[in-house]
């Protein structure tokens, strides 16, 4: 079986996104071994600690963020290969099936 990735892209002010990450997350939780992963987020993100209470792997908050803003403003050129390794850590790390990866679009980073 191939992994299964649902990725939803949504502006940071908007519910909506989350709402939707909350229950893809615990459909495919229902059905796969999931993890979550956020390419850039707040590392005291309580979203993302919401998420991995539904998912069904072992990740840490620390591990399914990748970056932060901050970082991603300071090294622009090199951060989207940090951020493609870091997922391809989690995935190693949790054997997940599947992952719900969550993101924002209306950031100026």
């Amino acid at each position: 079986m191939s992994h299964i990735n649902v990725t939803i892209i949504g502006n940071e002010d908007m519910y909506g996104r989350n709402a939707v990450a909350l229950g893809i997350t615990h459909i495919l939780s229902n059905n796969y071994t999931t993890t979550i992963f956020r390419p850039c987020a707040q590392t005291n993100d309580t979203f993302t600690k919401q998420l991995l209470g539904i998912a069904n792997t072992s990740a840490k908050v620390e591990q399914v963020i990748a970056t932060t803003p901050e970082i991603v403003r300071t090294n622009k050129d090199t951060v989207r290969g940090d951020i493609v390794a870091r997922y391809n850590e989690v995935l190693q790390s949790t054997s997940a099936q599947a992952s719900v990866i969550v993101s924002s679009d209306a950031s100026p980073i």
